[in-house]
C-alpha cells in the first residue's frame, strides 16, 4: 500500500509510472526497509543483517532499477521529513531534500569496546529515538563525546558550561552548572558514569580535542539545531 502512497517511487506524479518501478523479480515493496517506513512513518530504522538497496548497489533480481533508499529518498522530499536507518555497514541519514549521508560503522572498529557497548552506541540509540530520527547520527555521535568529554572533566572544576539551542535557528542559551550537576547531567543524558566516561576518554581513537570544541561553536548547523 505504501507503495502506492504519494511520494513513493513510481507513483503518479513521481518517477514514472508503478510499472516502471522495480524488475519482474525485483520488486522492493516488502524489503525490510520499505516495510518499516510504511509501518511507522519516518521514525528510526534499524536493520541489522542487510545493508539498503539502492539503484547503485542493487538487491538481487534489481539490477537497473530504484530500490529501497531510493523510495526513502523519494518520500522524504515529499514529506519534507528526514529519515534515519541503521544498516549492517552505515548509519545512513536521509534529509528532507532526499540528500544521503552514510556513516559508515567501520570508522569505529578501532574504538575501545567498552565505549562503545557501554557508552556510544547506547547514547546514541537513544538520542536517535528522542530527537525521532531528524538529527545525523555523525551529529548525535559528536554530541556523545563533548557530553562525555565534558563529565570526564566535570569532577575537576567546580563549575561548568552546558550550551543549549534556544530552538530553531535561535541563539544558544549557556547555563553554568556545579561539576556535580554536569556529572549528573551528562550521566542523563549520555549514561554510565564517570569512571567510564575517563576510560572512554584515555582511548587513543577518541576525538578529545573536537569534543572539548563542540560547546565552543557556534550552535550554526541546522542538524545540532534541534539538539
Amino acid at each position: 500500500a505504501c507503495r502506492d502512497d504519494d511520494g513513493a517511487p513510481g507513483s503518479d506524479g513521481e518517477d514514472g509510472v508503478v510499472d516502471d518501478w522495480g524488475g519482474p523479480y525485483g520488486k522492493v515493496a516488502a524489503h525490510n526497509e520499505v516495510a518499516m517506513h510504511c509501518a511507522r512513518p519516518f521514525a528510526p530504522i534499524e536493520v541489522l543483517n542487510t545493508t539498503v538497496c539502492s539503484r547503485a548497489r542493487p538487491a538481487p533480481g534489481n539490477a537497473g532499477f530504484d530500490g529501497c533508499l531510493e523510495f526513502l529518498r523519494a518520500r522524504c522530499r515529499r514529506r519534507r521529513r528526514c529519515q534515519t536507518l541503521w544498516d549492517a555497514q552505515s548509519f545512513v541519514f536521509v534529509d528532507a531534500d532526499g540528500a544521503v549521508d552514510a556513516l559508515p560503522k567501520a570508522r569505529f572498529v578501532d574504538a575501545a569496546l567498552d565505549r562503545l557497548e557501554t557508552i556510544l552506541v547506547p547514547a546514541l540509540r537513544r538520542l536517535t529515538l528522542d530527537t525521532d530520527g531528524q538529527v545525523r547520527p555523525a551529529a548525535l555521535i559528536a554530541l556523545v563525546d563533548a557530553l562525555v568529554a565534558l563529565g570526564a572533566d566535570a569532577p575537576k572544576r567546580r563549575l561548568a558550561l552546558l550550551l543549549f539551542s534556544g530552538g530553531g535557528s535561535g541563539p544558544t542559551r549557556a547555563v553554568v552548572l556545579p561539576g556535580r550537576a554536569t556529572t549528573r547531567v551528562v550521566g542523563f543524558v549520555v549514561g554510565a558514569d564517570a569512571a567510564a566516561w575517563r576510560s572512554a576518554c584515555r582511548d587513543a581513537t577518541f576525538p578529545k580535542d573536537a569534543a572539548r570544541a563542540w560547546f565552543a561553536r557556534r550552535d550554526d548547523d541546522p542538524g545540532r539545531s534541534r539538539l
